[in-house]
Parts: structure tokens; sequence; C-alpha cells
């Protein structure tokens, strides 16, 4: 299999300005999802999906592909159509699957990856080519989306009801689109030091 880790880091976020590079623990956000992705060593390459100079600049230094994230409207179809860009956009062969891993997930580990890439690597003999990582309580958190770049070609959406599940612990599972997801993950580094 070619497997490509996808990070999408766009520039712009109304509702929390700057998020992708904003400081926590001391590092910008998309550099949780880096680290993690590089320590997971599942990946033929790490690939960044972005519009931001200062993401470009953080993403070289941990030797990921960099490539110019179309303009797209921010609704549900954005993220398929940034996988779309980013799997047509390669100069390489196309991968067989990818791992989209949203910067806005800093508490995902390298360990949430390759759990869920073996998972993933031992159902989809039983017809899976799709997975998703879930909060306990069954619904999606954001973190992992695993998936077949066959169902891209179909135009199919990155998972469904069939979709194979990754269940993640509570703390993990936390999601940064708001100041208040901020400072609850800044409240959590807190209490872990």
């Amino acid at each position: 299999m070619k497997f490509i880790g996808l990070i999408p880091a766009r520039a712009g976020s109304v509702r929390l300005p700057g998020k992708n590079t904003i400081d926590l623990g001391g590092k910008p956000l998309v550099e949780w999802t880096l680290i993690a992705a590089r320590q997971a060593k599942v990946f033929g390459k790490i690939v960044v999906s972005t519009d931001d100079d200062q993401v470009r600049e953080i993403a070289r230094r941990y030797d990921a592909k960099v490539i110019t994230q179309p303009k797209v409207k921010q609704d549900d179809s954005a993220s398929f159509r940034i996988v779309e860009h980013a799997i047509k956009d390669r100069n390489a062969s196309i991968p067989t699957h990818v791992m989209l891993l949203q910067p806005t997930s800093p508490f995902r580990t390298a360990r949430h990856i390759n759990e869920a890439w073996k998972l993933f690597n031992k159902a989809r003999y039983r017809f899976y080519d799709s997975l998703v990582s879930v909060r306990t309580d069954g619904t999606v958190n954001g973190a992992i989306y695993l998936f077949s770049t066959d169902r891209i070609m179909r135009r199919d959406p990155l998972y469904d009801d069939n979709s194979l599940r990754y269940e993640m612990e509570k703390a993990a599972s936390i999601d940064i689109d708001t100041q208040a997801d901020l400072d609850k993950a800044r409240s959590i580094l807190g209490r872990a030091r």
C-alpha cells in the first residue's frame, strides 16, 4: 500500500483566528499533529495542504511535503475537495490510502494513529474501505479519517455508516474550533504537568 498522511491547515478561521498556528503548550497547534504523524512512522509521505506561510515553514521543519491548498468554501464538502486536490497534485504515483489528520485534534498521538492503522489493516479484508475515529459515545471526533483513494475517485464521502469505527478516550478527542475549546485544551495540559 502507498499510504500518506494528509494535514489540512488553512490560514483563515472565523471562530478562532489564526487557529492552526495558535500556541498550545509552547507549540503551534499544527505542530502537535506533525509530531504525532512523524512519530507514528506508518506514512510513506506526510503532506500538508495549506495557504499559510507560517504553516509552510513549520511543515518543512518536519520534512513534510507542502502543497498549496485550493480555495474552497468551508462547507460539508470542503475536506473532500482538499483530499481530492492533494491526491491529484502529487507528482508521484497516486497513493492507495490516505489518513486525514486535522490540526484541531492536538491530543491525538502516534499511538492513536498506529492503533487506527492496525485496526483498519486487519479489517479491510472484510470489505472496509474507510475508518473514522469516534468518542466513547460513538460520535465522530474529527481526529482521524482513513480511507482508500478509490472512495475519492468514486466521489463517495470520506466515511459513512458502514465505516469502521476507532474509539478514542475522552481527553484525546478534544477538537479545537473555538476559544472555549482552546481554553479547555490548555486546562488539560495544565493538569497533566
